[in-house]
């Protein structure tokens, strides 16, 4: 089992819009994918009650709370291929033990500085976790609704920060948002999303 977190701090980054299209890709694929939703907004729960139960997809979402993610997950090895987690956007303690045990963080950022700045409490939450590792955890910015800005201050300051950037932007597309009123999952999605997972 692949456990992949989605997380920042800011609101507005497509972080569980991004669940929801690299749970539904991964699904698509014929993998059993299991998306916890453990955002208080509950967005990706919203979605698959209105639209992502009906796709009769090997895709399961289930509402958790942060806390109890580390005590769930050896639950769900058995029974799926892959785990998303779309994480709540504030900075506690209980982040660092989901980062503990998770395959991969991925970082969903607008093309902006602030976004990027408002990683600081993050990178010191992830050295935390990388002391309880046995390996080190993947964890890669990818850069959202791209229209063409110039990045390199914000790979600048990613470095500062010890975290690495998606070589390609996922650029903005209203694609993503008709998602939650059951358009279907474009095909130029894939390339996309599957970067966003390790090769």
């Amino acid at each position: 089992m692949a456990v992949y977190a989605l997380y920042h701090q800011k609101g507005g980054t497509g972080k569980s819009t991004l669940a929801v299209a690299l749970s539904w890709r991964l699904a698509q694929s014929g993998a059993s994918v299991l998306l916890l939703d453990a955002d208080d907004q509950g967005t990706a729960s919203h979605w698959y009650e209105s639209v992502g139960e009906a796709l009769n997809l090997p895709l399961l979402v289930r509402h958790q709370l942060l806390q109890t993610l580390p005590e769930a997950l050896p639950r769900f090895t058995p029974q799926f291929e892959h785990v998303i987690i779309d994480a709540p956007p504030r900075l506690e303690t209980a982040l660092v033990d989901l980062l503990a045990i998770c395959d991969r963080l991925i970082i969903p950022c607008r093309p902006t500085l602030p976004d990027i700045w408002s990683l600081e409490g993050l990178s010191a939450l992830l050295a935390q976790a990388q002391a309880k590792r046995a390996a080190p955890l993947p964890a890669m910015i990818a850069i959202n609704h791209y229209r063409g800005e110039d990045l390199g201050p914000l790979h600048a300051q990613a470095v500062a920060y010890h975290l690495s950037v998606m070589d390609a932007p996922i650029p903005w597309d209203p694609a993503f948002a008709a998602l939650f009123s059951g358009a279907p999952l474009p095909e130029h999605f894939s390339q996309l999303l599957e970067n966003l997972l390790p090769r």
